[in-house]
């Protein structure tokens, strides 16, 4: 099969110029890759020093695994000396290839012979940003004159796009490369990140996106443990009844007044029981009242509500529920 290469090189000897002094040719070239052993989805850039002018090169064609550069001559003025020129072979299939530079007569000048690895890409997450809603992903790979366009998601896969751009003036080596993309809002649930080199999906890694807990502690909630509400109201036999004040007194801890700072009320704990035999969340409440209670809780981050309460008249009797949340972790 026959595969022509775009004919994207250019020459760093004298410029060509095309007059009537009869041509040169190049002698002794040598071929280097860059990089040697390229991967899959990645263009080699082939570097040729040779001694002579008035000399250009282009990709010809591939046949199976063979590659032809072939060298032509034009008329100018510059006399022979050090020349330099550069082409670039499009990406290629995993494989052994030999590289030819012929003369116009299609004689061999240098032959070199190379092979195309798998692809050496990763891409990850490497955590959240500030803003809980989005993600950075960070990918590596092996290359030159390459770009990255920003993530996008279709539906629970996210694609991640790399743009060869050709060749760069002047190519520079072929070096471990880094690009971080940052993306989001996202909604909970589990995604599949893709890396794509043009169309082929070169890396490829997992992530889940976690709920996140809507939970604020304010002078009537309590917010435990980052994200179980916790709200009080107390009535009396009169029927006067208020939300009770709340103060925070650890992460997972705190107490409410109804009557005034000096009189505590109501101590409420939730306690993260998650990696005990139980899986679960505890919630403890003890009271120093017998005036009605009513104590609404809940689960931020599962939507879930639990509800415990004492009668007005009853000394407060505790409350150990340790099957209280089953929404680990």
């Amino acid at each position: 099969m026959f595969r022509s290469l775009r004919p994207t090189l250019f020459t760093l000897a004298s410029a060509l110029a095309f007059g009537s002094a009869s041509g040169a040719q190049i002698t002794d070239p040598t071929l280097t890759l860059q990089p040697e052993s390229p991967r899959r989805g990645q263009s080699t850039i082939v570097r040729v020093e040779a001694t002579g002018s008035c000399t250009y090169i282009y990709p010809e064609q591939v046949q199976g695994n063979s590659i032809t550069l072939r060298s032509f001559v034009t008329n100018c003025p510059s006399p022979p000396g050090p020349w330099l020129a550069y082409a670039v072979i499009p990406p290629l299939e995993v494989g052994a290839y030999e590289l030819q530079l012929v003369d116009p007569d299609l004689e061999p000048l240098a032959t070199t012979s190379f092979r195309v690895l798998d692809p050496d890409f990763t891409v990850e997450v490497t955590g959240r940003l500030p803003e809980p809603d989005r993600l950075e992903l960070t990918a590596t790979g092996i290359g030159s004159c390459v770009f990255d366009q920003p993530p996008t998601v279709e539906g629970t896969t996210i694609r991640w796009p790399l743009i060869p751009a050709g060749i760069c003036d002047p190519p520079p080596p072929i070096e471990p490369l880094t690009w971080v993309g940052q993306i989001g809002p996202l909604e909970p649930g589990p995604y599949e990140i893709e890396l794509l080199l043009r169309e082929d999906v070169v890396a490829t890694t997992q992530y889940e996106v976690e709920p996140i807990a809507n939970c604020e502690s304010t002078d009537t909630v309590l917010c435990l443990s980052g994200r179980f509400e916790v709200t009080a109201r107390w009535t009396t036999p009169n029927g006067d009844s208020e939300l009770a004040t709340a103060e925070m007194a650890r992460d997972d801890s705190g107490f409410f007044w109804f009557f005034g700072p000096d009189n505590i009320e109501l101590l409420v704990k939730v306690h993260d029981a998650c990696t005990s035999e139980f899986e679960n969340y505890w919630f403890f409440a003890s009271g120093l009242t017998n005036v009605e209670v009513q104590i609404h809780v809940r689960d931020t981050l599962a939507g879930i509500d639990r509800f415990y309460g004492n009668p007005q008249g009853r000394p407060f009797v505790p409350i150990l529920d340790t099957a209280a949340f089953a929404t680990c972790p």
